[in-house]
């Protein structure tokens, strides 16, 4: 669902690491671009990369049934505002901030 997302701005500026594992870069923003009802805007910056905001929405769903959970929201780790698979928008970004250098 990311990957046929539209892509978030393209940031001039060097990316952070993502804040949940501490090795990729942040490379995810929560834009609403759903229709679903309970959905909201999320304001904050990219903080977390894909894989860890999608261990993040997994672990919100229901765990007894997994075949729905591509249906369910989630609330931002950060600022609570809730999202659902279609609000992630993968950041176009070629810099990463880490210990690579």
């Amino acid at each position: 669902f990311v990957t046929l997302s539209p892509t978030g701005e393209r940031r001039p500026t060097l990316v952070d690491t993502c804040i949940g594992c501490g090795l990729g870069p942040s490379d995810v923003k929560l834009q609403k671009q759903c229709q679903v009802d309970g959905c909201g805007n999320c304001f904050c910056r990219p903080m977390w990369c894909l894989v860890c905001l999608g261990r993040w929405f997994a672990a919100r769903q229901d765990q007894s049934t997994p075949q729905v959970w591509l249906q369910g929201t989630a609330p931002c780790p950060t600022c609570r505002a809730k999202f659902c698979v279609l609000d992630v928008a993968h950041i176009d970004s070629p810099l990463h901030s880490g210990s690579d250098d």
